[in-house]
């Protein structure tokens, strides 16, 4: 069962860290990340922090948007797993595209709105909406406008208890899922020998 954290008032200046995917963006897609925070400053004045899971592309691309903003960015480096861990558990939320920072978000029970390309986009990676599918979550496409994206964050940390209590019991069942489906191989691979 997840540990929460306060709840977070829609007056208070939430902290929301952004994982990008960062391998073969463009300028466009760079500009679409800096609208979409550029509409959290503005609406929520969130305090916005880039966490690069990979350093090279991710890195890289975080840089650039950092670089080229009205707002006042931050970048997060981290060099061991244990400092990614405390880092999310002080952040109020997660705008995630990575696979990883949306599992990290549903393991720490932080809440999470999860981006991802247009399915017929050629760099569109199915992993996060697969994941999501079982958790009973959908991505939302870059493609939808910037202030919908944005209106997501608000919405989900006024109801952030609900949201965590509906995950919960998700997140269990998947890792009994994922245990019975090891303990199963183990016992497949103990009859093949």
């Amino acid at each position: 069962r997840f540990a929460f954290t306060k709840e977070v008032a829609i007056n208070e200046q939430p902290t929301i860290g952004v994982c990008l995917q960062g391998w073969g963006k463009d300028e466009r897609f760079k500009q679409r990340v800096r609208e979409i925070c550029d509409e959290l400053v503005r609406k929520i004045e969130s305090k916005i922090i880039f966490i690069p899971f990979h350093k090279g592309e991710d890195l890289k691309i975080s840089k650039d948007i950092i670089e080229n903003r009205t707002n006042d960015y931050q970048l997060f480096l981290w060099q061991e797993v244990e400092d990614l861990f405390e880092f999310y558990n002080k952040i109020d939320l997660i705008l995630g595209m990575r696979l990883h920072s949306i599992i990290l978000a549903c393991l720490l029970g932080k809440p999470f709105v999860a981006i991802s390309l247009p399915k017929t986009h050629p760099l569109y990676d199915p992993k996060v909406e697969s994941f999501l599918e079982l958790l009973g979550y959908e991505a939302i496409d870059m493609a939808v406008p910037a202030v919908e994206i944005a209106g997501k964050v608000p919405e989900i940390l006024a109801n952030r208890q609900k949201f965590l209590e509906q995950l919960s019991p998700r997140v269990a069942k998947l890792r009994e899922s994922s245990r019975k489906n090891i303990e199963m191989m183990q016992s497949l691979l103990e009859n093949v020998a």
